[in-house]
């Protein structure tokens, strides 16, 4: 019985030697660096204006990319809302994730989404702080290991605006974009 029980102690101390850890990150996962401009055409106010956006970050074995982002107005926008002419910007930025599906396919496809805060800016002189939620969807093509490029729809939610006339609906619309991403190499 004694014997019975050391080799039972044994081989239980060998297994868990030899065991691994399901774990979410291991030592094979690889981790790079990614940098993403983007051009995207837009609706603010009823009236179609281009935004220019960068996204740094990091990716997960060229799936998970996660990371800070930041979007501007690349123009101010002149609208007449209730009588006045009102120049007006945006601008926000946030925490962007996406998620791509078999990465390595020469076309492939993404989710994402951009959850952050900004501002809208009214005449130069009125402004309000806002909440944006942006959930959007891409397709890119590999160009090189290193290089991709593509095409995205995204629609960005807005949240807490109200100022001279504006309000969040004016800020809520579809946005279509072309893009590249730069990883390291």
């Amino acid at each position: 019985m004694k014997k019975l029980f050391i080799g039972l102690l044994v081989s239980l101390a060998a297994m868990a030697a030899i065991a691994k850890n399901d774990t979410l990150v291991d030592e094979t996962d690889t981790w790079k660096m990614y940098t993403r401009p983007e051009l995207s055409l837009t609706d603010i106010g009823g009236h179609k204006t281009t935004m220019g956006s960068l996204s740094v970050g990091w990716m997960l074995n060229d799936k998970l990319s996660l990371g800070p982002s930041a979007t501007t107005s690349l123009s101010a926008i002149d609208d007449t809302k209730q009588g006045d002419i009102a120049s007006y910007g945006i601008w926000y930025a946030g925490l962007r994730a996406e998620y791509t599906i078999q990465s390595y396919k020469l076309v492939h496809a993404s989710a994402s989404v951009l959850v952050g805060g900004g501002e809208v800016k009214v005449k130069d002189v009125n402004q309000d702080n806002m909440l944006v939620v942006e959930p959007g969807v891409n397709v890119a093509v590999n160009v090189w290991d290193w290089v991709e490029i593509g095409i995205g729809a995204s629609y960005r939610f807005t949240g807490g605006v109200n100022v001279g006339g504006y309000d969040e609906k004016d800020f809520q619309s579809w946005n279509m974009s072309v893009f590249a991403r730069f990883s390291e190499f």
